[in-house]
């Protein structure tokens, strides 16, 4: 391990993923959290996938991985549709929910935001001056072009 890696424990770098995963009710367990290194101390022209096949020590590693998720897998079996399913879920059509959303945009656009939203304000602060019924590019560009607009323009 390098003294500049911000881990103590390599493993740990994927952890912020495998938490959110958790927390999003995907399950990780400890003995399928792995960490392993492929082209350690190549150069990054060196450490590409047609690399790999150099690098036998990596696919041991990682074949041994697959055997234990196969397993994992094996033993924990079938596992049955939670009440949020995705597969095979029929929705309705969502155009009458799109409609709210559509008159809030427009609203938007004419400068009017929503009560006691970010762009409410932003708008009361001054410093959201992006109402346009066409929004096109990037408002800085237009708006930077209302600020240094010629001397004879400005009087």
């Amino acid at each position: 391990m390098n003294a500049l890696e911000p881990f103590e424990e390599m493993r740990d770098t994927y952890g912020p993923l495998v938490w959110q995963s958790r927390y999003s009710g995907i399950e990780v367990p400890d003995h399928l959290w792995h960490y392993a290194i492929a082209g350690a101390g190549k150069l990054y022209s060196e450490n590409q996938s047609e690399n790999l096949s150099e690098m036998p020590e990596f696919f041991l590693q990682f074949d041994k991985w697959t055997e234990d998720f196969a397993a994992f897998v094996l033993e924990k079996g079938k596992v049955t549709p939670g009440k949020h399913r995705a597969f095979g879920v029929k929705r309705g059509n969502p155009f009458l929910k799109e409609i709210p959303l559509a008159l809030r945009d427009i609203g938007l656009r004419l400068g009017h935001p929503p009560a006691n939203s970010s762009p409410e304000k932003q708008q009361k602060l001054g410093i959201n001056k992006d109402v346009t019924l066409f929004p096109k590019g990037s408002e800085s560009k237009r708006y930077y072009k209302r600020v240094n607009k010629p001397e004879t323009e400005n009087k």
